[in-house]
């Protein structure tokens, strides 16, 4: 319940505030707060989302680069699936080390346990 009490005292909930400044940063940090009780577990999710993602960005593009290298290859010594496939190969395996590397940093080891 908010109320305005004088010209220059505003009150929220049995506490007087001398100045609209101080009223509004109280009642910002007094609604986030609330907003946290209610939805704690919505805020957690989209913490580590940016690091998952990129995961999956650093797989696919070892993987690409490893495919566009292999057809660049195949073009220029014309041996069609030969380096296609070597560098395809190599670009999945890479992909797959700065995965485990990303997820090393993370603190996870290998099964996905938090580092303690």
């Amino acid at each position: 319940m908010i109320t305005l009490l004088t010209n220059k005292q505003l009150s929220m909930n049995n506490y007087t505030f001398t100045t609209k400044k101080t009223f509004l940063l109280k009642r910002n940090v007094f609604f986030q707060q609330k907003i946290q009780k209610k939805n704690p577990k919505k805020n957690k999710d989209f913490k580590d989302f940016g690091s998952f993602l990129k995961l999956g960005v650093e797989l696919i593009s070892a993987i690409i680069v490893g495919l566009v290298i292999g057809l660049f290859l195949d073009n220029y010594f014309q041996s069609k699936p030969i380096f296609l496939f070597i560098f395809l190969i190599l670009g999945f395996a890479a992909g797959i080390m700065n995965v485990f590397r990303s997820v090393k940093k993370l603190g996870f080891e290998v099964g996905f346990r938090k580092k303690k």
